[in-house]
């Protein structure tokens, strides 16, 4: 019985810790997009590109051999 109650009580301490880490994180996250509500999606689309560019050379390279 005193096992299970530690194992529940190290479950709870856990996931209080893991709920304050994302809290934390969204936080730290919020305020730079809600600052400039267009580089997360500026962001998203230079990536993209940068993949696709990069597609289309491993394409070209395999229609070459």
């Amino acid at each position: 019985m005193t096992e299970r109650r530690t194992d529940t009580a190290e479950m709870t301490s856990t996931a209080l810790r893991l709920s304050r880490a994302v809290d934390f994180i969204a936080v730290r996250m919020h305020d730079p997009i809600a600052d400039h509500p267009y580089m997360f999606t500026l962001a998203v689309l230079i990536v993209s590109l940068l993949v696709f560019g990069l597609g289309l050379e491993v394409l070209k390279v395999f229609i070459s051999l």
